[in-house]
């Protein structure tokens, strides 16, 4: 499907807080490891940056067939909807370019293993683990599919790499906060809390305490 396409990196301004300049920087480090394709982003929600935009910036480019690719891990369903009508909207008006959306990365073995290895960075030592609570922090949406995504990948990485405990909490106005879930999981009888931001955009490394 990617063949000689262009690739545009659909984001949610609203959902994620990342800034345009992060969604340059992912499209960047993407032109250089896929060089033959023509690359762009776009965000739901941005008056500067939005989906129309990143798709007429591929076609001025000469763009005769472009893949959006979501750039996000869990798609809430406001963007489930307004993303395609968005697609669809320059599709219409652009009859002679192919444009095709793909799905959010979602509940993916490589996702998985991504996120265990990020814990394996901070926590080389499993034994460690054992004693250990495992805190995700999710983007948040107020969509209970998509905050049900994080707390499913929350229980697989407590049950695959054997923490004592898991908690999830959210960093977008979702409860519970992280302020909340870390003065809760302090009461708890381990000794230490590894944090680890799951975000396909703003992640950064996990951090124990």
């Amino acid at each position: 499907m990617i063949n000689n396409a262009a690739i545009m990196i659909c984001g949610d301004a609203s959902q994620d807080g990342a800034e345009p300049q992060v969604f340059q920087q992912l499209a960047d480090t993407l032109s250089k490891n896929l060089e033959s394709h023509e690359i762009a982003f776009g965000l739901m929600d941005s008056k500067d940056h939005s989906i129309h935009a990143g798709l007429e910036d591929l076609k001025s480019r000469g763009a005769s067939k472009i893949v959006c690719l979501p750039g996000m891990l869990f798609t809430p369903a406001d963007v489930k909807s307004a993303l395609p009508n968005a697609i669809n909207d320059f599709g219409v008006a652009n009859p002679d370019i192919d444009v095709t959306l793909g799905k959010d990365l979602g509940i993916d073995p490589k996702m998985l293993l991504a996120a265990q290895a990020r814990v394996l960075e901070a926590m080389p030592d499993t034994e460690l683990m054992g004693d250990t609570v495992l805190m995700i922090v999710g983007a948040g949406a107020r969509d209970a599919e998509a905050n049900a995504h994080v707390a499913k990948m929350a229980r697989l990485l407590l049950e695959g790499m054997g923490f004592a405990w898991s908690e999830v909490c959210y960093s977008g106005g979702v409860s519970p906060s992280v302020d909340q879930a870390i003065k809760q999981t302090v009461k708890l009888p381990y000794k230490k809390i590894l944090v680890l931001p799951l975000s396909l955009i703003h992640i950064s490394e996990p951090t124990r305490q």
